[in-house]
């Protein structure tokens, strides 16, 4: 080999090592930015994950507290544990209109006053308001399952109901 052949491929090997080192250096420092990336996708999980778990505690507290309101005004006549259950399970599912609703309709039917401020018990006049608050959870709980559903228009009585496939769902 003549000493201007041997130069040439001295230089092309100098070349390509430093090519390679700058590739490496490019590759370390795509590494580095990649792995920070992540610690900061990390750090906004763990964030979401805290946001989600204080948002879910103050819904419990505000749920809680809206049941307990109910339990309080209701007195001296009580709503029944397994209907404050069916608002608690309707504010679980999401359906916080319903739940007022239906919580709405057990507080006045616990309330119902007779002429005279007389607090009438339960049997009686607020048995119309039971049957609302019963027929509103069913209605919720079946459309939620895709039922078409109608009622009477006292909001008493359930007149239809076409399940999700006939419904054309």
């Amino acid at each position: 080999m003549s000493d201007k052949t041997a130069k040439d491929w001295e230089d092309r090997v100098v070349l390509l090592e430093n090519e390679n080192a700058q590739a490496k250096a490019r590759e370390a420092a795509s590494e580095k930015a990649l792995a920070e990336a992540r610690a900061e996708v990390a750090a906004l999980r763990g964030g979401l994950e805290q946001a989600k778990a204080a948002e879910k505690a103050r819904r419990d507290r505000d749920v809680s507290d809206y049941i307990e309101g109910l339990k309080a005004k209701a007195l001296p006549n009580a709503i029944t544990e397994t209907e404050l259950a069916r608002v608690r399970a309707l504010f679980d599912r999401g359906d916080d209109e319903n739940a007022r609703f239906v919580g709405g309709l057990l507080l006045k039917a616990a309330t119902t006053s007779a002429p005279g401020g007389r607090v009438v018990p339960l049997s009686s006049g607020g048995a119309s308001e039971r049957a609302k608050a019963d027929t509103a959870y069913q209605v919720a709980q079946l459309r939620a399952m895709g039922w078409t559903v109608e009622t009477s228009a006292d909001g008493t009585q359930i007149t239809s109901k076409t399940p999700p496939r006939a419904a054309g769902k």
